[in-house]
C-alpha cells in the first residue's frame, strides 16, 4: 500500500502533463492503479497477515506489483490512448471490486487454503458412539447435544441461554458455553485472530496454541489458552465449527485450573458432542455476560 502510493505520486510527477490533458489515458491509469490497490495489495496484504514474513519480504510482492502498476501506466502501450483500450481496463476494474465485495470471504478463504491454514490434524474427532452415558443434554437453539457424563449440570441465563457447568465453587467451576453463528460473515483465519484478541493472548502472563483443519466442508479451529498468575493456572478453549450452507458452532469452554482430569473431562465432552441436522430458525444472538 504504502510503495504503491510513493510510486503513483513518482508516477503523477514525470508524466503530470498527459495526465492533465489526456482523459482517456487518465481513466487508464487510475484503472489499473485501482486494479493493483483493490484486489492484488489487498489480498497480499492479507496474505501476509495470515502467513507472517519477516524482514523486508513481507513487502517485496507489493513492491512489484506497484513497480508493475508504474510501469504499464508509463509504457507506450498505455499513452496511446484509445477508448476500447478505456473500456476494457475500467471493466476489469469494475470485476475487480465486484469480486472484492462479493467474493471476499472466499477469496480469503481459498487463500488460507492454499497457504495451508487447514493443514493441520482435526483437533478434535468426534465419537458419536460412546461408552456408558449417564444423560444427553441437547441445545436445540444452537444444534448440538452433549452426551454428558456424571458431573455436569446444566445452568440457564435470565436471557434463556443455555450452559453447563462441572465441578464446585472450592475447587473451581468448569463452563461450557455454547453459541451458534448465523453464517461466518468473516474468513476463518480473521476470526481465529479476532477471538486471540478477544481472549488478550499478547499478555506476558498468556500462552497460547491453536489448530485448524478441513475435512469435507468442515472446517475447525480449537483455540486453547493458558493465563499465569500467582494463583495458578487457568485455561480459555474455544472450538470452532463450521460447514458449508450450515449454522456455525462456537462453543467456549472456562476451566479454573490446571487439573488434567479436568482436562480429560472437557475433551470427554467434547468428543462425545452430537451435531443435529437440523437447528431452530431462531436468530443466534450472544448474551451480554458472556462478552
Amino acid at each position: 500500500m504504502h510503495s504503491l502510493t510513493l510510486l503513483l505520486f513518482i508516477f503523477i510527477a514525470l508524466n503530470g502533463k498527459q495526465l492533465r490533458n489526456d482523459s482517456l489515458y487518465r481513466a487508464n491509469v487510475f484503472a489499473i492503479v485501482g486494479i493493483c490497490y483493490f484486489f492484488f495489495v489487498q489480498y497480499i496484504a492479507y496474505w501476509n497477515r495470515v502467513f507472517p514474513v519477516e524482514g523486508w519480504g513481507k513487502y517485496l510482492l507489493e513492491m512489484l506489483v506497484a513497480l508493475g502498476a508504474v510501469g504499464l501506466s508509463l509504457s507506450s502501450w498505455n499513452k496511446k490512448s484509445h477508448p476500447i483500450k478505456t473500456l476494457c481496463l475500467c471493466s476489469i476494474f469494475f470485476i475487480a471490486l465486484l469480486v472484492t465485495y462479493v467474493f471476499d470471504i472466499k477469496v480469503k478463504e481459498w487463500l488460507a487454503e492454499k497457504g495451508g491454514f487447514f493443514n493441520g490434524e482435526p483437533p478434535l474427532v468426534l465419537k458419536q458412539e460412546a461408552g456408558t452415558l449417564d444423560k444427553s443434554i441437547k441445545f436445540s437453539e444452537v444444534g448440538i447435544e452433549f452426551r454428558a457424563f456424571e458431573g455436569w449440570r446444566k445452568g440457564e441465563l435470565p436471557s434463556g441461554h443455555e450452559y453447563l457447568t462441572y465441578g464446585n465453587s472450592d475447587a473451581g467451576v468448569v463452563e461450557v458455553r455454547p453459541n451458534c453463528l448465523d453464517g461466518m460473515n468473516i474468513d476463518t483465519p480473521t476470526y481465529v485472530s479476532n477471538m486471540l484478541e478477544l481472549l488478550e493472548v499478547n499478555k506476558p502472563t498468556s500462552r497460547y496454541d491453536y489448530q485448524c483443519s478441513k475435512s469435507a466442508q468442515v472446517k475447525e479451529c480449537f483455540i486453547r489458552v493458558e493465563y499465569l498468575s500467582a494463583d495458578g493456572v487457568s485455561k480459555r478453549w474455544h472450538w470452532l465449527r463450521s460447514q458449508r450452507g450450515e449454522r456455525s458452532i462456537a462453543v467456549d469452554f472456562i476451566i479454573p485450573n490446571d487439573s488434567k482430569v479436568v482436562e480429560e473431562k472437557v475433551l470427554e465432552l467434547i468428543m462425545s458432542t452430537k451435531i443435529s441436522k437440523k437447528h431452530q430458525t431462531v436468530i443466534c444472538t450472544t448474551p451480554a455476560a458472556w462478552l
